[in-house]
């Protein structure tokens, strides 16, 4: 096998270029270095680089901190050694924790770990920007079994306690209805863009709405108005008093 040859023949045309974009998708990813294979590919095949897409899943604000520590877990995954860290959950509790890592998962802008939890002893998912003092352990994953994610757990993942909000946005963030509101319903009024979208029901929620400052009015629902009401007071509260 070590002087096998492929026959460029025996894929058509449209194969070869399929072959080549799905690397080229790869290669643009910055996550695994398929150079080599794509010029030796394209050399086979005849064709010249089509360049035809470009990604970047860091941010302008991210560093090479954040690239080593996904180059980290993808190497622990590959490897089968489990992963420790400290992991600060939604309510600020750190915890140190030892996982066996499955796989490395991208949604909504943010990058997840799933693997077994030591700790919890289940599978768990842990966002990768809450996770610190990330090491590599010596402990090997005994179970090779990589088991698909539970379903209980992937509809919690897919599908948080959604709530219907009801925005109106004018003024300097108007443009961000249309980068962050696609999926919902999006009129413009003599008053500015009416929003009506499902969000997460969390605290998260509440500094997300509020960080559009000025720009945004809740309308509803009535809860939710409060709620932000009430955190916006406490804001105030602590600039008029700061040491209560």
């Amino acid at each position: 096998m070590d002087h096998y040859s492929i026959d460029r023949s025996v894929f058509t045309d449209e194969e070869q270029k399929k072959i080549l974009m799905a690397l080229e998708s790869i290669q643009a990813t910055k996550q695994i270095d398929v150079e080599e294979s794509l010029l030796k590919l394209r050399g086979l095949f005849q064709k010249r680089s089509s360049n035809w897409v470009e990604i970047d899943f860091y941010g302008w604000e991210q560093s090479e901190e954040h690239k080593a520590l996904f180059s980290l877990l993808r190497d622990c995954i590959l490897s089968d050694h489990a992963v420790s860290f400290l992991y600060t959950d939604l309510e600020g509790k750190e915890t140190e924790r030892i996982v066996e890592p499955v796989k490395l998962i991208f949604k909504g802008y943010n990058w997840y770990l799933y693997g077994y939890c030591r700790m919890r002893k289940d599978y768990r998912i842990f966002k990768l920007v809450r996770m610190q003092q990330v090491k590599k352990t010596e402990e090997l994953v005994e179970d090779k079994t990589r088991e698909a994610m539970p379903q209980q757990l992937q509809k919690r993942f897919n599908k948080d306690d959604l709530v219907e909000v009801e925005l109106l946005i004018k003024g300097k963030n108007e443009f961000r209805v249309y980068d962050e509101f696609r999926a919902g319903y999006i009129e413009k009024t003599d008053k500015g863009i009416y929003v009506r979208v499902k969000l997460p029901n969390n605290d998260w929620l509440y500094g997300y709405l509020i960080g559009f400052g000025t720009s945004m009015e809740v309308l509803g629902p009535d809860w939710l108005r409060e709620r932000i009401k009430e955190e916006l007071m406490k804001i105030v509260k602590k600039y008029l008093e700061p040491d209560s």
